[in-house]
């Protein structure tokens, strides 16, 4: 088949004239691009993960709560650090009835060789190594090597066809 070019000129114009297609972002995109307004309305509003979802489904943006949470990964430590609590710190009521860890006195008077305002934990002593077994001895009088000549008992088991090998 020929194409004259009259043909060719006017797809030319028709494919210059053609609008663009706006590009389409994935779900995962999406939430990751709007992460920080989402992060901030899940902390300051006090939304929870399923009105989250429930908004942005009425917004267009179909995701599941499940893909929403891995999306929005460290949303409960952000929450605790706006609170004013460390993230990795036990909750109020243990830490308040948890004992004292016993302080230092060289390092709490001041009376150590250099003052150091950071305690460093004292590393557990090395732990001990344990003995070397004993070798065992074969043989009637426990000095002799075991005797070439005779076949040692394995529980491996030889093919029949394999033994004269």
């Amino acid at each position: 088949m020929r194409i004259s070019k009259a043909q060719i000129s006017k797809a030319r114009a028709n494919l210059e004239a053609a609008p663009v297609k706006e590009a389409a972002e994935s779900v995962r995109a999406a939430i990751l691009q709007m992460r920080p307004e989402l992060m901030a309305a899940l902390i300051e509003k006090n939304w929870s993960f399923v009105e989250l979802r429930d908004w942005l489904a009425a917004q267009g943006i179909e995701v599941s709560l499940v893909a929403l949470q891995r999306y929005l990964v460290g949303v409960r430590a952000a929450k605790k650090a706006a609170a004013g609590q460390d993230a990795w710190a036990a909750p109020a009521k243990k830490a308040a009835s948890a004992p004292a860890p016993p302080a230092l006195p060289a390092l709490m008077s001041g009376q150590g060789e250099t003052q150091d305002t950071s305690v460093r934990p004292i590393p557990p002593p090395p732990r001990p190594v344990p003995p070397m077994p004993k070798p065992q001895v074969s043989g009637e009088q426990g000095t002799r090597a075991p005797d070439p000549s005779v076949p040692r008992a394995s529980s491996f088991p030889v093919r029949r066809d394999r033994e004269n090998i």
